[in-house]
C-alpha cells in the first residue's frame, strides 16, 4: 500500500515500462509518459490517453477488442522476463483500448517481481488453469507454495476442481465486475483459503502473478471465448521453460 502511494516510484515504473516497450520494438502497446517537472511525491502528472476499457462494450463503438487483448497479453508475458517487473493490477479499469487501436497500460503503482527458479511451477499452474487440469494445478500449488506438511494432492485436487467449476459457471462479466477485479479477488481469497487448509502458504509475488493470469483468463472467456492460451498461435509467451 505504501508503494502504491509513492508517486516517485510510480513515475519510475512508467519510465522503465516505456523503455521495455521501445527495446522490444512493441508499438502496439503504450503507457503514459510521466512529466517530472510537473510531478512530486504527492502529485503525478502523466500524458493523457484517449480510449476506453477493453471490456466496455458500450463505448467500443462496435470495435472488436480481441486483437487488443492479445497484444496486451503478449506484452504482459514478455514483461515477465524482459522487464524488471510485471504490472500487478490489471483489472479492466487499467487496460484501455485507445482510439488509435493501441492498448494502454495504466496505473503502475502496483508491480511485482518473480524469481526465475519459480517459473516451472508457475508455468504448470497457468497451463493447468487454462486446460482445466486441476490435478496439475494442485501439484503446482504444492511445488510453488511453502509448506512443512505432507499434502494430500488428491483431496486438494477435488477442492480446486469444485472451486473452478463454480467459477466457470459464472458470467465472466461478474468476475471482472466494477473495474476493480472484485470477482478475481474473491477467487484468490477462496483459493488461498483452500491452500491454507493444506498448510500451503504462497509467496506474495506468486499471488500477484496468479491474479493477473486469472484476469487474462476471464478476459479471454469474455472477449475471445474458446481460445486456448497455451496453443493459440496468436499467443506468444515470449519465454522458454
Amino acid at each position: 500500500m505504501i508503494d502504491e502511494c509513492d508517486f516517485v516510484k510510480e513515475a519510475e515504473n512508467l519510465n522503465v515500462f516505456r523503455r521495455f516497450l521501445v527495446e522490444t520494438g512493441n508499438d502496439r502497446v503504450t503507457a503514459p509518459k510521466p512529466y517530472p517537472k510537473a510531478s512530486s511525491a504527492r502529485v503525478l502528472t502523466m500524458e493523457r490517453l484517449y480510449g476506453c476499457a477493453l471490456t466496455d462494450q458500450g463505448l467500443l463503438g462496435g470495435r472488436d477488442p480481441s486483437e487488443g487483448l492479445f497484444n496486451a497479453l503478449n506484452t504482459w508475458f514478455a514483461s515477465l522476463t524482459q522487464c524488471s517487473f510485471f504490472h500487478a493490477d490489471l483489472h479492466s479499469g487499467n487496460l484501455l483500448l485507445l482510439d488509435d487501436g493501441r492498448v494502454g497500460f495504466i496505473d503502475f503503482g502496483m508491480v511485482g517481481r518473480i524469481q526465475p527458479e519459480a517459473w516451472q511451477a508457475m508455468f504448470a499452474l497457468f497451463n493447468g488453469v487454462s486446460s482445466q487440469n486441476y490435478r496439475m494445478v494442485a501439484e503446482a500449488m504444492v511445488a510453488v507454495g511453502i509448506t512443512r506438511d505432507e499434502v494430500d494432492v488428491e483431496a486438494l485436487t477435488q477442492d480446486i476442481t469444485a472451486l473452478f467449476t463454480n467459477l466457470n459457471a459464472l458470467d465472466p462479466v461478474r468476475v471482472l465486475e466494477n473495474n476493480t477485479g472484485d470477482g478475481v479477488n474473491a477467487l484468490l481469497s477462496d483459493l488461498g483459503g483452500i491452500a491454507r487448509n493444506y498448510g500451503i502458504r504462497f509467496p506474495r509475488s506468486f499471488t500477484m502473478l496468479l491474479k493477473q493470469f486469472l484476469y487474462f483468463d476471464r478476459y479471454m472467456e469474455l472477449l475471445a471465448p474458446g481460445v486456448d492460451l497455451f496453443r493459440d498461435e496468436r499467443v506468444d509467451m515470449m519465454f522458454n521453460m
